[in-house]
């Protein structure tokens, strides 16, 4: 856990050269930058959703002679699911973050691009044009994931503001 908390306080803008430097300008440096994005508050979520499960689940699956994959299948997955959805829900907002980053440093097309040629060119239209229509996209894929978590835990009552 200590090398995953060193990851996520690293600057992301700090790291994208290395992604690029490792894996070429192409999509796979994005990639690798938005997975190492999202990745830590649906893991940090998965984890505190796993350690609440009662000690007598466990020993359920003790007595019945589940094997580790068992576990987390019947047990670990649905009762920590729901956490899992709101890690999704929260890194799908900065996953929009970690592509812009990614185009900023290696892009010649795109929202980030558009930021980096905006800012060199002091052209305030299109840095606001571009940062308008990011939040839209960050917007419009929060409501998404909400959607998505309604019909999966369709059971559950979901705050249905757009804060929550």
């Amino acid at each position: 856990m200590p090398f995953v908390i060193i990851l996520q306080t690293a600057p992301k803008i700090s790291l994208a050269p290395l992604f690029i430097l490792w894996m070429g300008l192409g999509i796979k440096s994005k990639l690798a930058l938005v997975i190492l994005v999202v990745m830590f508050p649906i893991m940090i979520n998965q984890v505190l959703a796993i350690r609440t499960i009662d000690e007598n689940a466990y020993n359920l699956m003790k007595i019945l002679r589940a094997k580790k994959f068992q576990t987390f299948l019947y047990l670990e997955l649905p009762y920590s699911f729901e956490m899992l959805l709101s890690g999704i829900k929260l890194a799908i907002t900065q996953a929009v973050t970690g592509a812009v980053i990614g185009e900023m440093i290696g892009a010649k097309a795109g929202l980030g691009y558009l930021l980096t040629l905006g800012s060199e060119t002091y052209d305030i239209n299109m840095i606001l044009s571009a940062v308008i229509v990011l939040s839209f996209i960050g917007l419009f894929l929060y409501l998404l994931s909400s959607g998505l978590e309604k019909k999966v835990l369709f059971w559950k009552e979901v705050d249905r503001s757009v804060a929550g």
